[in-house]
């Protein structure tokens, strides 16, 4: 209760933070005033550009004859850093690295005077030894790199060649700052990526809710604009039946219509025109070709995109394919026209479905499997071990991104104000043993799983790839989260496990709904935007 005479408490500081330089300092006393049952203790912080780290600061009561101290004799507060821009770079394997697997991540922390910066750079799988590394601007060299993994290394803006200060400072906001890593086997760059501004925190703030949106009221530009977004490009007649019946009608015609297929539709225009843009053998005498080309796929998407009715589904569907990318610059899925189009048909029929669906349609789709090198992926036997390609992919594209996201998308960064990795080269080795044993379905009934059939058995471009489970590694595993997959539990089972982990990783939806906003709506979305679109996307995908 109140105090009936005032009481003067003692007490001592201990932890990081240090007085006088990361804060104001304290008296070590503290009065309470008669009649009072509390009084707080103000810490004030101050600029503290040499230490970018959060700092703690412990406050014990001193005991004293004058008052007594309970079991609740300390609390502790933290100084949060409160640093420049964060500039956030994905590495990729550079396009003169044909044949290499490598991959990190780079920040650049700004100083909160903009003069200097902090860099750091990851990477894993490099072909060959490192030769240098270093940041450049439209190509030329500004700044160069310790070797291997870089925490922390002090970029001052000092000119440097034809740029000023300043010229730094105003290339790395604009986005043309890159980093680059060249190696013995690639000594013009193996891998690299340019720094673009990045938003993050160490605890997340979940954005406030928009105003109400009045969607009853409909102009001709808000027509034109939705219709921009939702189909392939409005028509006179679509606006004029959007804006008589509305918004809610005119999705809910759309969600009921049935999907236009590209794969009927690429036969379809083969069949039209046998002699021209097909492939594989042609008939001496007719001089048809014996299936369909790219010029018959690329017919059919059109056709559609620009006359099928189910244009919202159709749009998704787009969306999708630009995300979970297998591409016919391959020249197997060249040859595999059909196939190609069958795969697309997988995001037509999913466009109105759940992701989870779709990434295992993806998994086992073996245009897929043959683009990223997972068909016919074997366990290590003789001196091999499985392919990675597929797994690392599969997080770092198709669903949960190198670093960890907070649910608007924006990066979760740890104590020292540095984005958390999502995985490592070790996960990428335990998921990549998932991905082993699956291979063209087998069109022959009771036939031996032998090495003959698993890696030289008749293609199958259109059905999903079956297991065969002596080529699958059936060894416990540690997969993305920690998660293990216990040993002996079969393919079926080891896939099942890792997608389902996948999926409901807190990094899926922010990851996914971001980049089918960007694709659909708009190219940089706020993290409000994609907050309330990844709360839809995790509660029912």
């Amino acid at each position: 209760g109140p105090l009936t005479n005032p009481v003067t408490i003692e007490y001592t500081i201990s932890g990081t933070a240090v007085p006088g330089v990361d804060f104001e300092p304290l008296p070590g006393r503290l009065n309470i005033p008669a009649g009072a049952t509390s009084a707080t203790l103000a810490f004030v912080p101050r600029a503290n550009p040499d230490n970018l780290n959060n700092r703690s600061a412990v406050v014990a009561i001193t005991p004293n004859l004058t008052y007594g101290v309970g079991a609740n004799d300390r609390a502790g507060v933290t100084i949060f850093s409160n640093p420049g821009s964060l500039f956030v770079s994905t590495l990729r394997a550079l396009p003169g690295a044909t044949a290499s697997t490598s991959y990190g991540s780079a920040t650049i922390q700004l100083a909160a005077d903009a003069r200097s910066a902090f860099v750091n750079v990851s990477f894993s799988n490099l072909s060959s030894p490192q030769v240098v590394a270093h940041l450049a601007i439209d190509g030329n060299y500004v700044f160069n790199l310790p070797p291997g993994q870089v925490t922390n290394a002090a970029w001052t803006f000092a000119p440097v060649g034809t740029y000023s200060s300043a010229d730094l400072l105003a290339a790395l906001r604009a986005g043309r700052v890159t980093v680059g890593i060249d190696t013995a086997l690639y000594p013009a760059g193996e891998l690299g990526g340019n720094f673009v501004r990045s938003s993050g925190a160490a605890v997340f703030n979940p954005p406030a809710a928009p105003p109400p949106l009045d969607l009853t009221t409909l102009s001709p530009a808000d027509a034109a604009r939705f219709l921009t977004q939702a189909t392939f490009g409005p028509t006179q007649a679509g606006l004029d039946a959007l804006l008589t019946r509305g918004y809610q009608a005119w999705i809910t015609e759309q969600l009921s219509l049935a999907p236009s297929r590209h794969r009927q539709e690429t036969i379809d225009d083969f069949n039209r025109n046998q002699t021209n843009g097909g492939v594989g053998n042609r008939n001496p005498v007719t001089q048809a070709y014996e299936r369909p080309g790219g010029p018959h796929r690329q017919a059919a998407w059109w056709k559609i995109a620009v006359t099928a009715p189910d244009q919202l589904r159709q749009r998704v569907a787009f969306a999708l394919s630009q995300i979970l990318v297998a591409s016919d610059a391959n020249g197997t899925i060249a040859q595999w026209q059909e196939g190609a189009a069958n795969y697309y048909d997988l995001f037509v029929d999913g466009a109105f479905g759940n992701f989870r669906t779709i990434l295992e349609q993806v998994s086992l789709s073996p245009i897929m499997g043959i683009y990223l090198s997972s068909l016919r992926n074997a366990r290590a036997a003789g001196g091999t071990t499985p392919d990675e390609n597929y797994a690392r992919e599969i997080m770092q594209l198709f669903s949960i991104g190198l670093n960890e996201l907070h649910p608007d998308g924006t990066l979760r960064l740890d104590p020292l104000g540095q984005p958390i990795p999502t995985y490592t080269q070790e996960t990428i080795v335990q998921t990549a043993k998932v991905f082993t044993g699956w291979s063209f379905a087998n069109a022959t009934p009771g036939a031996t799983a032998n090495v003959n059939l698993f890696r030289g058995g008749a293609a199958d471009y259109l059905n999903p790839m079956m297991l065969w489970p002596a080529f699958h590694d059936d060894t416990a595993k540690t997969i993305v989260g920690g998660r293990v997959l216990p040993a002996a539990q079969g393919g079926v089972r080891d896939l099942q496990d890792t997608l389902d982990a996948l999926f409901t990783h807190p990094n899926t939806a922010p990851f996914i709904s971001r980049q089918l906003i960007q694709r659909l709506v708009t190219s940089n979305p706020s993290p409000g935007y994609i907050y309330r679109v990844a709360r839809v996307f995790a509660n029912n995908g």
